[in-house]
C-alpha cells in the first residue's frame, strides 16, 4: 500500500473534498438520502484509489492539466450518481440531472484537447478518461430506464461486460487499436442519453434513437473484438487489480440476483440494503469447498445468477412499462368521463312523494348530456322505491 502514501497522493486526493462539497450543494438544492450520500462518496473513494495507483505505476509525481479536468469530471460523475440513486426513492429535478450530465459531457471535450495541445498524452490519462466516460454512460443508462426500457442498460454495461469477458479471453484486455470512429460512437452515446434523460422526445422517438445508439456501440465493440482477436497469441500480463475487481463485480451480481424484488413497488433502499441469507450461504460454500469443486460451483452459479439478474431487470422494466400504459389509459378514460359530465342539464323527475321547496315546485335532479343522473342517491332510468314495489 505504499502507493497511497507520499506526495503522489495529493492530486487525486482532492477528489474527496470536492465531491463532499458538491454533495452538500446537491443536498441543499434537492435533498439527498443516506444511500445517495454513501454511493456518491464511494465513487469518489474508488476514483481516488485507482488514480493514485495509476500515478504510482507510471511514476507521475503530479496530475497534469488534462488529468485535472478529468478529475473534475469524476467529481461531477459522483454527484450525478448520487442524484440518480436518490431519484429511485425520492423526487429529483430532471433539470439538475441533465445539467450535471451536460457539464460532464462538455468537459470531455476539454481534457483531450488539453492533453494533445500540451503533448502530455499518457496511458493514465487515456484510461482515466475512458473509465469516466464508461461510468457516466452507465449512470445515465440507469436513469433513463423508466423512459425507454430496461434494455438500455446494455449501453451502460457494455464496457464492463467486455472486462468480464477478458477473464476468459485475456487478449480482450489488450490496448485496442486507435480508431477515430470509436470516439465518435462514444460521444453519440453521451449525447443520446442526455437528450433522452431530458425527456423532450416522445417515447417512441426516444426508444428509436437509443436503439440506434446501441447498434452503433455494438458495431464498435465487434470491430474492436475482431481486431484484438488477431493478437490473441500474444502473451498478456493480467493486471494485478483485475482479480479483486472481478471478485467485487461477482459479489454485486450475486447480491442483485438475490436482492432484486419482483415488483417495482418493492424496490426501496431498505430492500436493496438488506443482506440476503443466501449470499452468506454462498460465501460460506466458497470458503469451505475445495478449489476444483469451488470453481465448478462458481461457474454454474455465476451463469445462473447472471441470468436471474437479467430476467429480474427485464421483468421490472416490463412491469414499469405496463403500469405506465395502464395509468395513461385510466387517465384518458377519466378525462372522457369528466368531459361527458361537464354540461349537466336539469330534468324534472316525478317521485311518489316529491319534496317541495319554498316555492312549491318539485325539486329536480341534475342529469348529464349522456342521460345519466349526476345527483347522489338517484339512479338513471329508474326510481328509488325505498323497499316498496
Amino acid at each position: 500500500m505504499g502507493w497511497v502514501q507520499g506526495r503522489v497522493q495529493v492530486g487525486p486526493l482532492t477528489v474527496l473534498p470536492a465531491t463532499l462539497l458538491l454533495l452538500a450543494l446537491l443536498d441543499t438544492a434537492t435533498g439527498l438520502g443516506v444511500t445517495a450520500w454513501a454511493v456518491g462518496g464511494l465513487v469518489a473513494v474508488v476514483t481516488w484509489l485507482l488514480v493514485a495507483r495509476g500515478m504510482h505505476r507510471e511514476g507521475l509525481p503530479t496530475l497534469g492539466p488534462a488529468n485535472r479536468v478529468t478529475l473534475l469530471r469524476a467529481v461531477l460523475a459522483a454527484g450525478l450518481t448520487a442524484l440518480v440513486v436518490e431519484s429511485w426513492t425520492g423526487s429529483v429535478p430532471r433539470s439538475l440531472v441533465v445539467l450535471l450530465a451536460s457539464l460532464t459531457l462538455a468537459l470531455d471535450l476539454v481534457d483531450g484537447w488539453l492533453a494533445r495541445r500540451q503533448g502530455k498524452v499518457t496511458g493514465l490519462g487515456a484510461a482515466f478518461d475512458m473509465e469516466t466516460d464508461a461510468w457516466v454512460i452507465l449512470v445515465l443508462s440507469a436513469y433513463v430506464v423508466p423512459l425507454v426500457g430496461a434494455w438500455v442498460l446494455l449501453i451502460g454495461l457494455a464496457r464492463y461486460l467486455l472486462l468480464l469477458a477478458g477473464l476468459a479471453r485475456p487478449w480482450l484486455t489488450l490496448p485496442p487499436p486507435s480508431r477515430p470512429w470509436a470516439k465518435v460512437v462514444a460521444a453519440v452515446q453521451d449525447v443520446v442519453l442526455v437528450v433522452v434523460a431530458a425527456n423532450v422526445l416522445p417515447r417512441l422517438a426516444a426508444q428509436a434513437v437509443t436503439l440506434l445508439a446501441l447498434a452503433l456501440l455494438a458495431e464498435s465493440f465487434l470491430h474492436q473484438v475482431l481486431a484484438l482477436r488477431h493478437r490473441r497469441h500474444e502473451r498478456v500480463a493480467r493486471p494485478s487489480w483485475l482479480p479483486p475487481v472481478m471478485d467485487a463485480v461477482a459479489l454485486v451480481v450475486i447480491y442483485l440476483a438475490l436482492a432484486l424484488p419482483h415488483s417495482t413497488d418493492q424496490l426501496t433502499a431498505a430492500v436493496l440494503l438488506a443482506i440476503p441469507l443466501e449470499l452468506l450461504v454462498f460465501l460460506a460454500l466458497a470458503l469451505v469447498l475445495p478449489s476444483t469443486l469451488g470453481r465448478v460451483v462458481a461457474v454454474v452459479s455465476g451463469v445462473l445468477l447472471a441470468a436471474a439478474v437479467v430476467v429480474s431487470v427485464l421483468d421490472l422494466g416490463f412491469e414499469e412499462g405496463l403500469a405506465g400504459r395502464s395509468t395513461r389509459s385510466a387517465t384518458r378514460a377519466t378525462s372522457a368521463a369528466v368531459s361527458t359530465c361537464s354540461r349537466p342539464r336539469w330534468v324534472s323527475r316525478e317521485r311518489s312523494s316529491p319534496p317541495r321547496g319554498s316555492s312549491g315546485r318539485s325539486v329536480s335532479a341534475p342529469r348529464c348530456a349522456s342521460g345519466r343522473c349526476c345527483a347522489p342517491g338517484v339512479r338513471s332510468g329508474r326510481r328509488r322505491r325505498h323497499g316498496r314495489r
